[in-house]
């Protein structure tokens, strides 16, 4: 059943109502479908091209610009020119191309943890001192491209990244393997007892001024070598451990020793002290009483009358004596005064 319904719709070929944009497709000459066709491609590439000629040095990096157009010339010393970090530039995408290199520090970093650094297990440096003692060290190295000769590390190292290619970037094949030949080097001029003591900076130091210098040459910076953990063989360690643990003991044992010595002469200073006290003061009795004898003497009565000063009236019931003598009060006939004849002792010992 038609859907269209109109005059001369009776099927003999007549207009059947049917709009004319519906009858049939729009016809097109195959030369101008092929000339809209290569005109789209062109614009396309046009594009594409534009897109790729505008180029942009974020901070951080630089780009090398190399001309395949140009090559080599008789006394030329470049095939690249270097475009400064934080800048847009154009290039052809047919004769030229463009590698970009970070500028930012990196950091290498070689220990026996396996939770740091980028290789998984034991990544310290594992070398001989200088009595061929076996020892491993840890260690951090700081480096990065030098600016001004990045192009020329990329001609060294032809799209060879920096870093993020474990393996096969600059990191491992330049810097890594320095690392290992400059720290292998200077253990074996140093003992492990001034590596692993206080000769610790002293032994960076060394292995960085080595390494700037091997690095130099491969247009690498080196910015700064820290060395880490110094670790050594068990038994080594259990040896160092034991002397050190010999040398506290023994160090404790003359302080102790040290500290009797110390007690005990105090002990014999105080008694010094002591005895001296005693002299003086038995000195000083010694002397009060010649005093008091020569005063005696001066005036006997003295005692009569301390005895009779301190007389309670009372005879005793038993008396001792030698038969000679009276031990009754003898009372002088005229009064005495005891201060007018016997000093005391600190006016006597000021005369």
């Amino acid at each position: 059943m038609s859907v269209f319904r109109g005059r001369g719709s009776s099927g003999r070929g007549g207009d059947d109502g049917i709009p004319p944009a519906f009858r049939g497709g729009i016809k097109m000459p195959i030369g101008r479908i092929v000339t809209i066709v290569v005109v789209l491609l062109v614009a396309c590439v046009v594009l594409l091209l534009a897109s790729a000629a505008v180029q942009r040095v974020d901070p951080g990096f630089t780009a090398i610009v190399v001309d395949y157009s140009v090559g080599a010339q008789p006394g030329q010393t470049t095939q690249f020119r270097q475009v400064p970090t934080g800048t847009f530039f154009l290039v052809n995408p047919l004769t030229q191309r463009v590698a970009k290199y970070p500028l930012a520090q990196q950091t290498l970093t070689m220990v026996r943890r396996s939770q740091e650094g980028r290789v998984v297990g034991d990544d310290s440096v594992e070398c001989n001192d200088i009595a061929g003692v076996r020892v491993n060290i840890d260690s951090s190295t700081l480096w990065r491209v030098m600016p001004d000769k990045a192009g020329n590390l990329y001609f060294l190292r032809p799209d060879v990244p920096l870093t993020d290619e474990s393996g096969n970037d600059v990191a491992d094949l330049v810097v890594r393997r320095e690392v290992r030949s400059a720290i292998t080097y200077i253990c074996g001029t140093m003992s492990y007892e001034a590596i692993y003591g206080v000769d610790r900076l002293k032994f960076a130091n060394q292995v960085k001024d080595l390494l700037a210098k091997n690095l130099e040459s491969q247009f690498i910076e080196v910015d700064s070598f820290l060395a880490g953990e110094v670790y050594l063989q068990p038994e080594l360690a259990k040896a160092i451990a034991d002397k050190v643990n010999a040398q506290q003991q023994a160090q404790q044992a003359a302080f102790l020793k040290q500290k009797a010595e110390n007690e005990a002469l105090a002990s014999v200073a105080t008694a010094e002290g002591a005895k001296k006290v005693r002299i003086l003061q038995g000195e000083a009795e010694a002397q009060y009483i010649l005093l008091v004898n020569e005063q005696l003497a001066k005036a006997p009565q003295y005692i009569q009358y301390i005895f009779s000063s301190k007389w309670n009236g009372a005879l005793p019931t038993t008396l001792i004596t030698d038969g000679n003598a009276t031990p009754l009060l003898q009372l002088p006939t005229t009064p005495i005064s005891p201060t007018a004849t016997i000093p005391t002792p600190s006016s006597t010992s000021g005369q």
